[in-house]
């Protein structure tokens, strides 16, 4: 999203070529973080995730709708 908002505003004054590059950039470091970083939350979250039934799964399904709506009726 950041991309597209300030990306947008680069490519208009002619900078569509450093945004992509700074989108690029900070994309592959968050990808290198959390490939490289140690394993030792994902087998407790592995099991609580397991855990989760139709109820769960139906409140994460509304909570991300709402969150959504709430962020959609803002202006940029």
């Amino acid at each position: 999203m950041v991309t597209c908002i300030d990306g947008y505003q680069m490519a208009l004054k002619g900078r569509a070529g450093p945004a992509l590059g700074i989108a690029a950039i900070g994309s592959f470091i968050a990808g290198n973080h959390w490939n490289h970083r140690p394993h030792v939350r994902r087998p407790p979250l592995a099991e609580f995730a397991i855990r989760f039934g139709p109820p769960e799964y139906f409140s994460l399904t509304l909570l991300g709708l709402m969150m959504a709506t709430l962020l959609a009726e803002r202006p940029f």
